[in-house]
């Protein structure tokens, strides 16, 4: 389910803290386009209420008991492709960012940056953008210094066109795909051919995983 001009955006939060959840909830609920019908507290909770109600985005904490956070994206997507996922989490590592991106997370926020920061970050993932949050945007930059990182980036990088580099540059600064044409001023189905160009020549196959490359070869400033 996707949502639309006439219809709420439906956020499932799945956070195992209850003045979390009803804090967030609280918080989605005073927007006009956003609605929580519901809201778990861990993920094997979330599981059986996504299984008896469409969502269009998903919100979890990445640290609760019970199946894995990111297990239970795995089931979410293969239940219900077109659910986003949003990951928080009070801390951020590596390994965090890695899994959220594998899962194809189209959103990772740190339980520190505001709520208002969670609301802009659904309504860009509901216009096809992705986010990520100036902690993980900024994580991604410092391990960018990594001896391996640059040469295979920037071998990688030459694949590109200039045009596919711009395209590119947008996604890792998290543009929606509308925003993208509208700056460039071609289609929406050309961003999304030169997108699924990029991921073909790069071997990335969504738009966090592009954000995050262009993000460490140093193409989408922090």
């Amino acid at each position: 389910m996707t949502a639309t001009d006439s219809a709420p955006t439906r956020v499932l939060l799945i956070d195992d803290h209850q003045l979390v959840r009803a804090s967030l909830a609280r918080r989605l609920e005073d927007e006009p386009d956003l609605v929580v019908p519901h809201t778990a507290p861990d993920a094997n909770a979330g599981l059986e209420l996504a299984a008896q109600h469409d969502f269009d985005i998903v919100v979890m904490d990445i640290d609760m008991p019970g199946i894995s956070c990111f297990d239970a994206a795995r089931q979410l997507n293969k239940s219900d492709a077109g659910t986003q996922i949003v990951f928080l989490s009070a801390f951020w590592n590596d390994a965090f960012i890695e899994q959220a991106t594998a899962v194809g997370a189209a959103g990772m926020l740190s339980k520190s940056d505001a709520p208002e920061l969670l609301v802009d970050a659904i309504r860009h993932i509901v216009d096809g953008g992705v986010y990520l949050s100036e902690e993980i945007r900024g994580r991604l930059r410092v391990h960018a210094s990594r001896p391996d990182q640059p040469v295979t980036g920037e071998t990688r990088l030459g694949m590109l066109t200039q045009r596919e580099r711009e395209v590119l540059r947008a996604v890792g600064m998290g543009d929606s795909r509308k925003r993208i044409a509208a700056d460039m001023g071609i289609s929406d189905n050309t961003v999304a051919v030169h997108t699924n160009r990029i991921m073909r020549k790069l071997d990335i196959h969504d738009r966090v995983g592009l954000a995050r490359f262009a993000i460490k070869v140093g193409i989408a400033p922090l």
